[in-house]
């Protein structure tokens, strides 16, 4: 499988769509802090999700947020080293 392609302008398309059901009554953000740890959840795609999914049997992971998060860890290091 191969790495999902990311576009911009879908993207921005879909944020407008999100903002708009942000501000709607029934939108509910649920965090919870267990231990130091903030949990956030987000939408992805399922194409993303399918890509996630593959990702963790290749690299040993048990579950996607243990691979998402690291991820995340990752590319913020990169974005630290880069400025």
């Amino acid at each position: 499988m191969e790495r999902p392609k990311f576009s911009k302008q879908q993207n921005e398309v879909k944020r407008e769509a999100d903002d708009t059901e942000l501000s709607g009554a029934n939108r509910r953000t649920i965090v919870m802090d267990v231990d130091g740890n903030t949990t956030i959840s987000f939408k992805l795609d399922e194409e993303y999700i399918r890509y996630v999914d593959k990702m963790c049997k290749e690299l040993g992971y048990t579950n996607r947020s243990d691979l998402v998060r690291d991820a995340v860890v990752s590319y913020l290091e990169v974005l630290e080293k880069d400025s």
